[in-house]
């Protein structure tokens, strides 16, 4: 409703319609800068006072909607960072204020795998996490169609009202469902916790690895025998790699 009030507001004041995406995006660079002595002027310059007075109240509305927004996030610092991971367009996803608050800045190499750089471990949890986050559910929720506006609305506002935001009010809905309704019901904050047990699963897988490789695997873990497996370890692993070619005094590798 904001973008279509200050699309009509602009243009009955300048008598200009949107003739190229680029003429659209001036309009919503316009509308994010819009200061009250911008409104000022569109209201001296616009003959229909109760447009601008619609465009006011959804301005100030913002305001509101903004802090609501930010006291619900207070207490998700996880979904917090994942909302505004999409405005750092170009920054590496390990970035110092990425892998802190994702709690990832303190998995270091580990175990078998302590010829991994930290950086590349860090590196692989942050894009996990960021897996896990694309995979929060969206609640089910169909929105409908889109609400009829306000006011009255000539044949080119409607043409704007009916098929391009229309078009951005489904697509709106789906981020919204996907994207801040998981967040504020706190699915992100358990990412983190996902993360290092992603984690601890692939040292277990290379500790299983290394043993299969060396042929301990089989090796007592527990009772009296236990103790003397990694001692014995090149006894055992000759004595297993070696047997007798039946009817010689040979032996086979």
């Amino acid at each position: 409703m904001e973008i279509q009030a200050f699309f009509m507001a602009h243009s009955r004041v300048t008598g200009k319609l949107p003739a190229a995406k680029k003429d659209v995006e001036h309009i919503l660079v316009a509308l994010m800068d819009l200061a009250p002595i911008s409104l000022a002027a569109i209201y001296c310059a616009c003959s229909d006072h109760a447009l601008v007075g619609l465009l006011l109240d959804l301005k100030i509305e913002e305001l509101f909607i903004g802090t609501e927004l930010e006291k619900r996030l207070a207490d998700k610092r996880i979904g917090a960072v994942l909302i505004l991971a999409p405005f750092f367009e170009g920054s590496k996803p390990t970035e110092n204020w990425l892998t802190k608050e994702l709690e990832v800045d303190k998995i270091k190499a580990h175990g078998k795998d302590r010829a991994v750089e930290d950086h590349d471990v860090r590196y692989d949890s942050v894009t996990r996490a960021l897996e896990l986050a694309a995979k929060l559910g969206p609640p089910q929720h169909d929105p409908g169609p889109l609400p009829p506006f306000p006011l009255d609305l000539r044949p080119a506002e409607q043409s704007f009202w009916n098929v391009g935001l229309a078009k951005v009010w489904r697509k709106g809905h789906e981020t919204l469902r996907k994207g801040l309704i998981p967040v504020l019901s706190g699915d992100a904050e358990h990412i983190p916790e996902q993360v290092r047990n992603y984690r601890r699963e692939e040292w277990r897988k290379i500790r299983r690895r290394k043993s299969i490789l060396e042929g301990t695997d089989e090796f007592p873990t527990e009772g009296a025998d236990a103790w003397r497996a990694n001692w014995d370890w090149s006894e055992n692993a000759a004595t297993s790699a070696t047997t007798m070619i039946p009817g010689t005094d040979h032996v086979q590798r």
